[in-house]
């Protein structure tokens, strides 16, 4: 169930930043969800910009500022296997990949020029991301 069907009355009273009352309450939500633990730095981004709670620019942001590595540094499939020594590298590969992905549906919508063409460049990697 989404916050929006939760204030139906005040759902689109708009607050700080110029956000509805139901994507307020949806960041403070997932911010104390990834606060005490139960959702990560990469779940919490990516449900941000799957509900729309920030604007495209804002939220592609969040989703680079989210990416546990550089593209320079990043695990991919010719240049790291699945092994449990590994494991850190690989998991950081696909969070990249995931927010990558979530930042790359925000595209058409960003006006950052900047934030277009880093997500661009990542978008190129995702085939060989983990």
């Amino acid at each position: 169930m989404s916050c929006r069907q939760l204030l139906p009355g005040d759902g689109e009273r708009r607050y700080g930043h110029g956000r509805a009352a139901w994507q307020e309450l949806g960041l403070w939500l997932l911010g104390s969800c990834e606060a005490a633990g139960v959702l990560d730095r990469t779940d919490t981004v990516c449900e941000i910009v799957r509900y729309g709670l920030l604007d495209p620019d804002a939220a592609v942001r969040a989703c680079l500022d989210a990416v546990p590595v550089s593209r320079a540094d990043v695990a991919t499939r010719e240049s790291t296997s699945y092994t449990r020594e590994n494991l850190m590298a690989v998991n950081a590969s696909r969070a990249a990949k995931r927010l990558s992905l979530a930042a790359g549906g925000l595209l058409p919508r960003v006006r950052d020029r900047a934030l277009r063409e880093e997500v661009a460049a990542w978008l190129e990697l995702r085939t060989r991301l983990m």
